[in-house]
């Protein structure tokens, strides 16, 4: 009798999204948090209060106060404590994620199952290609507070309401651009190839409705863009320097072999879940979705021959690569249909769903594009090319084995190209004992729902209680870092400095870290970090690399060890040094790691770091 109260509770839960949602997203920030020490805070900080930060030159340049976010969020930080008021929106916006990801997948396939595992393999964050991307992550920035606007944007699009969805699209230009322009690109790209059969009254509406209200906020960009005229050497000179400081977001010629492997597997998925298994239902919304994948596409292209082969430093702007989070969405939830549909009667079935639905929500890239390979072999068998078929299928069981093997087993070499790949093929123990207990746990459920056990729904709660115990053993590196005494004596500086200093005070601080202006609201020189609008922004870059090379580097390569040469190079300043970096940009104060010998008035010291007085 209990089972079965159990089992129908579980039931009208599950036939409404709202509360198993809800669920997710409570244990996706127990699991996660939020992070209230986002690079962007200090912009809050000078719309509440506009006399910090007076000469700072990342809080004041143009291209980051673009977005009404700050303004709006700093107003409302004027009357509600603004830990409070992070909490309160990353649980609102992840929340809000999760539906808007349900009803997506709702609308493109008409299956709860689907949904919910869409849901489920987008709970955390997921990488694009390039970047870190799409997920049901709480974010205190821009880039995601407008998430589920875009989504919700798409859902209309897809059903027809264009002047709606080009609205919503519109007041995010005001936002976050970036994005808002990809999902507007996507938008133009299918009126662009299906025109031939849509209504043009409503295609001309939803255009005038995306551009229209936006016209404001693109004439601020464009004529910020525009007023300046660069030499070309200007611009190549530029474009060493964002390709040394963010080859990673727009560079492709110079991603690793490695970083290719993985995006190899969401190719290869993706050639297997739009093309090989295309849906049967609602071949309307698969055109569309079809005609934004093509639309991303083309996107990566552009961007890749404007910024690697001829520069066009409007094109470079867009950061176009970013586009792909979208890619990465769609993906997901093509997939999801695609687990639900596959057979799950025999073990082996079973089996690959697990290990791959595990590897996917823990963004185990490796082992998804290795477990790709072995679907791609499944496909291909039923074209009658068996020995294709086993062949692709062997080699992607091979490279899972080859990573088992790598993580297990302890191996060294002396040859520099053997001790990365060893390197490359290790999981890590930790990370390998988790990926093991979501296997189980999904194992046992999908087995459950193969062999129709009536206590199916009853075991699934079993097992995500299993799942959640693994996932917070995967938080537990994050929480070390964020509770290690480094962090604490880095916020305990930042602290004594809001509290000893004057408003205007300029600190120069250890380049290679973040966030001192968070809770010191004190401007700094300079943090590396400062470099994220330099792609945006040709006048702001040559500011900020002028910065870069007063403290002492000055090298233009890609630099993987980057954060060790900073340090090294922070750590060799000597008093002169100090002087001429205090006269040229007003610093009063120099916070130091301890032990770096200054000859100097000591105001503070704590086990990890030392205030210095300049001036």
């Amino acid at each position: 009798m209990a089972w079965m109260i159990i089992n129908k509770i579980m039931k009208n839960l599950i036939d409404k999204p709202y509360a198993p949602i809800l669920i997710l997203v409570i244990f996706e920030i127990m699991l996660c948090g939020y992070s209230s020490d986002s690079q962007y805070v200090p912009l809050i900080l000078q719309k509440a209060n506009p006399q910090l930060y007076p000469s700072d030159l990342f809080v004041n340049s143009s291209y980051i106060l673009n977005s009404f976010y700050f303004g709006i969020m700093g107003f409302l930080s004027r009357y509600i404590e603004l830990n409070l008021l992070f909490s309160v929106l990353s649980f609102m916006v992840a929340y809000a994620d999760g539906l808007a990801v349900f009803y997506l997948t709702m609308v493109l396939f008409k299956n709860k199952g689907t949904a919910y595992l869409a849901v489920f393999l987008l709970l955390l964050s997921k990488s694009a290609i390039s970047v870190a991307g799409i997920g049901i992550t709480p974010s205190m920035e821009p880039s995601g507070v407008v998430v589920p606007f875009l989504l919700l944007s798409i859902i209309l699009f897809l059903k027809k309401y264009y002047w709606q969805a080009g609205l919503i699209i519109s007041a995010m230009f005001y936002i976050q651009g970036m994005q808002a322009s990809f999902v507007a690109g996507m938008f133009l790209f299918h009126f662009l190839m299906e025109i031939k059969n849509l209504d043009r009254k409503k295609v001309f509406l939803g255009i005038v409705c995306m551009i229209l209200p936006a016209v404001p906020i693109f004439w601020d960009v464009f004529s910020g863009v525009f007023s300046n005229i660069y030499s070309a050497q200007d611009i190549k000179y530029w474009w060493k320097i964002i390709h040394m400081r963010s080859w990673y977001h727009l560079f492709p010629f110079s991603w690793g072999v490695g970083d290719w492997f993985k995006y190899f597997g969401l190719f290869i998925w993706g050639f297997i879940v739009f093309y090989l298994h295309k849906p049967k239902k609602l071949p309307h919304q698969h055109i569309i979705i079809m005609n934004f994948i093509k639309a991303i596409f083309l996107m990566c292209v552009v961007s890749t021959v404007f910024s690697e082969i001829f520069v066009l430093p409007f094109i470079v702007r867009l950061i176009l690569w970013r586009s792909t989070r979208f890619f990465v969405l769609f993906l997901l939830i093509y997939m999801s249909n695609y687990f639900i549909e596959f057979p799950n009667k025999k073990t082996w079935q079973s089996l690959l769903i697990a290990i791959t639905v595990s590897s996917i929500f823990l963004s185990l890239s490796k082992i998804i594009t290795c477990f790709s390979l072995v679907f791609l072999g499944i496909e291909v068998f039923q074209y009658s090319r068996k020995k294709l078929a086993y062949f692709i299928s062997m080699v992607g069981l091979g490279g899972f084995l080859l990573f088992i093997v790598g993580t297990v087993l302890p191996m060294s070499s002396e040859k520099i190209i053997l001790r990365k790949a060893m390197i490359y093929s290790n999981l890590g123990g930790e990370m390998l004992f988790i990926l093991f207990c979501f296997f189980v746990c999904i194992f046992l459920y999908v087995r459950c729902l193969s062999l129709k056990i009536r206590m199916g729904r009853v075991i699934m709660v079993i097992c995500l209680l299993f799942l959640f115990t693994g996932t917070f053993i995967k938080a537990r590196k994050w929480q070390r870092i964020m509770s290690s005494d480094i962090a604490k004596d880095w916020k305990s500086v930042q602290f004594w400095a809001k509290k000893n200093t004057k408003i205007d005070s300029v600190f120069i601080t250890p380049i290679y870290i973040k966030g001192f202006r968070i809770h010191s609201q004190r401007g700094t020189v300079l943090e590396f970090k400062d470099g994220g609008p330099v792609m945006h922004d040709i006048g702001y870059c040559f500011k900020w690399w002028e910065r870069v090379n007063d403290f002492g580097y000055n090298s233009l390569k890609i630099n993987l060890d980057m954060r060790n040469d900073l340090r090294r190079i922070y750590k060799n300043l000597n008093i002169e040094d100090v002087y001429k970096l205090s006269k040229k940009y007003g610093a009063n104060y120099i916070v130091t790691e301890s032990k770096h010998a200054l000859d100097l008035k000591k105001l503070y010291q704590n086990e990890h770091f030392e205030v210095f007085f300049i001036k």
